[in-house]
């Protein structure tokens, strides 16, 4: 058995200048693509750009696409005059031109069980003057439970 010595190093020879580094240990020499992509991913560069596209693609996105249509007007409030939990006026001609979503509930309604405007309330509350909630207390007790809110 007689191995060439073309094709064979010795123990504590160095490789010839005709064999990659790489082959002389035994490995495959690395491929160009992934030389290309350890260098990418290695770049500052890249991975601004990767962040650009990431997270600014789905802020254009939602920036550029068109508003839905206004929602339909269901119907509109009669003219009224009540009086607030604070004991002041209040009346229609100040939610004029505002959404308004309106609940009518009795004070033992109240008692058993929270409004459902309480949830709607803090979906709504970046909105400013353009959504009011209004809750209409009926039935007897009506001023007392107003007056303890």
């Amino acid at each position: 058995m007689e191995l060439s010595t073309a094709s064979t190093l010795t123990l504590g020879s160095a490789p010839s200048d005709a064999e990659p580094a790489s082959e002389a240990r035994g490995r495959a020499p690395e491929p160009a693509l992934q030389r290309l992509a350890a260098r990418l991913t290695g770049s500052a560069l890249f991975w601004s750009v990767f962040m650009l596209l990431v997270f600014g693609l789905p802020l254009v996105r939602s920036v550029l696409r068109p508003l839905p249509e206004a929602p339909p007007v269901l119907g509109t409030m009669p003219s009224f005059s009540l009086v607030d939990a604070q004991g002041h006026a209040f009346e229609s001609r100040a939610l004029a031109g505002r959404i308004v979503i309106a609940e009518f509930v009795s004070p033992a309604a109240l008692a058993l069980a929270p409004s459902p405007l309480d949830q709607l309330q803090r979906r709504v509350r970046n909105t400013g003057e353009a959504v009011h909630l209004v809750t209409f207390l009926r039935g007897a007790g009506a001023a007392e439970a107003a007056a303890a809110s």
